[in-house]
């Protein structure tokens, strides 16, 4: 990652913006490994440097965009203009949730494919243990759109350009009366291309 910060949308608490930007910070420079099978799927990403370092909530957003790196592919041949639908359970922060992502090709033009794509996560009401607390996570819905650019001939796409949105409500007890807290995330990616290596390299 070369670079990860936070921006301000209204509304939020003093001070609440640089705290995120600084544990964004904890990322860039960081590397990592994505694992894909040979039908486009994301089988594991793992941060080589910094993951201990690096907040657990930031980490597994980060795990579900580079999720969209890689584009599920059908069995089936597909063509111009052709869409499916992929439907997959997830486990995010002990949070069980379903996600369905829809692809569309836009255009071909030989090995070259310009896929668009949407998505939506979706939680059941559920109990969460953390940190030595039981928190009702009350609601929680992620949408996300975005395009990939593929070349046939390579492993992963050429490049991606995403965003996401997240709402989550929380309600906990601590002795007293319920409090709720409403988390509002938006996350954006965009992939760039590595420079080609040297002559020899």
């Amino acid at each position: 990652y070369i670079e990860a910060r936070a921006e301000e949308r209204g509304g939020e608490m003093p001070g609440q913006v640089d705290q995120m930007s600084m544990a964004l910070g904890q990322i860039v420079g960081s590397k990592g490994e994505v694992v894909i099978n040979d039908r486009g799927e994301v089988q594991s990403f793992e941060l080589a440097e910094g993951a201990d370092a690096v907040n657990p909530q930031i980490l597994s957003y980060l795990k579900d965009a580079m999720g969209q790196i890689a584009t599920p592919m059908p069995k089936e041949a597909v063509g111009d203009g052709a869409s499916w639908t992929v439907t997959t359970p997830i486990v995010q922060n002990d949070i069980q949730l379903t996600q369905v992502s829809t692809y569309e090709i836009a255009s071909m033009a030989g090995d070259e494919i310009s896929i668009t794509m949407s998505m939506k996560q979706e939680a059941e009401p559920q109990e969460i243990e953390t940190q030595g607390m039981t928190l009702q996570l009350v609601s929680m819905v992620t949408t996300g759109d975005g395009t990939i650019n593929m070349d046939l001939g390579m492993l992963t796409p050429v490049s991606v350009e995403s965003s996401m949105n997240s709402v989550v409500k929380m309600q906990m007890n601590a002795g007293g009366p319920d409090i709720e807290q409403k988390v509002d995330m938006k996350t954006s990616m965009k992939t760039l291309e590595a420079d080609a290596p040297d002559d020899g390299e």
